[in-house]
Formats: structure tokens, sequence, C-alpha cells
């Protein structure tokens, strides 16, 4: 399969990319771009190839996988050394048989169990054959209740429309 990925024309007039300076857009432009991507969002890479491919140094690259876990675009495991870009599925969702063989192979690479985990909830969120996706891996995720998650989200709102 042709290693490529897609940035949508849309992802400049995003409000979020609209508030960012043009180092944070490089950074978020590279977090979903580079080598080491692949098709979960999932992936493993070290503060030493960021600083090497972006040109920053290793400093500038800790603040900014630390900035970009606060505004909750990515969650970084400093102990496996993994990037999880959590809206990758927003326009990379594994929808043909291809993608699906592709996940297949990098969801066994992923080493960083509840990032595994949260993947699957994604997942099956998006209703996608997880049983089929994630067939041989053992992913202690608790069935979920799609129409109670759904009530509980709305009581949430109305609680806090409250106060």
């Amino acid at each position: 399969m042709a290693k490529y990925r897609q940035i949508y024309t849309e992802f400049w007039s995003d409000n979020f990319i609209l508030e960012l300076n043009s180092q944070e857009k490089l950074f978020y432009i590279y977090l979903l771009t580079n080598t080491k991507s692949t098709q979960t969002g999932i992936y493993q890479i070290s503060s030493k190839l960021i600083s090497l491919e972006t040109g920053y140094d290793k400093v500038l690259v800790t603040q900014l996988l630390k900035k970009f876990c606060d505004y909750k675009k990515i969650l970084y495991s400093e102990e496996t050394n993994e990037i999880m870009v959590l809206n990758w599925m927003k326009y990379n969702i594994p929808n043909n048989k291809n993608m699906i063989i592709c996940v297949q192979k990098e969801i066994k690479k992923i080493k960083n169990k509840k990032f595994l985990e949260l993947l699957y909830e994604k997942y099956e969120a998006a209703d996608l054959d997880v049983d089929n996706i994630f067939k041989g891996l053992i992913v202690n995720v608790v069935p979920v209740d799609k129409n109670a998650l759904s009530t509980m989200e709305q009581d949430t709102s109305r609680s806090e429309e409250r106060r």
C-alpha cells in the first residue's frame, strides 16, 4: 500500500488551526504526515527524530508535545515513545479492505495498551468490525451500551447547564 497522508484544504480554516502560531501549525502537520505516522494514527517516534526532521531543538519538541497533549489533540507516552493523534479518524476511517489489512498489521505494533484500548473504542463507536480488525488481540475494554452512554452524556450536559 502506498504510504501517503492526506491533508484536507479545510485544515487551514479549522478554528483550532487558526489559533496556532506558524511553529505550532508546522508541528501539527508534521505529527499528521511524518515518516513514522500510521493508518491507525498511533506510532512510535523519538524526540530526536522529530527534532532532526523539523529542525526544532529537543527542548522545543518536548514543549510542543506537551502543548498538543494539553490541547487534547494527541496523547504521548514517554514510556513507549508513542503518539496517538486523537482525531485521526476524522479523515482516516479504515473503510476498505486494504486499509483494514494495513490497520490489522499496525495495531500489532502498538506498545501502549491504553492507546490500543482507546483505538478499539473509537472504531467500535464508528461501527467498524472490531472483531475482525482486532482478531487475535486481547483488548481490555468494557462493552459500552451506546444508548446508556448517550443518556449519560445528555444528563451531564443538563446538569452543567443548570450551574
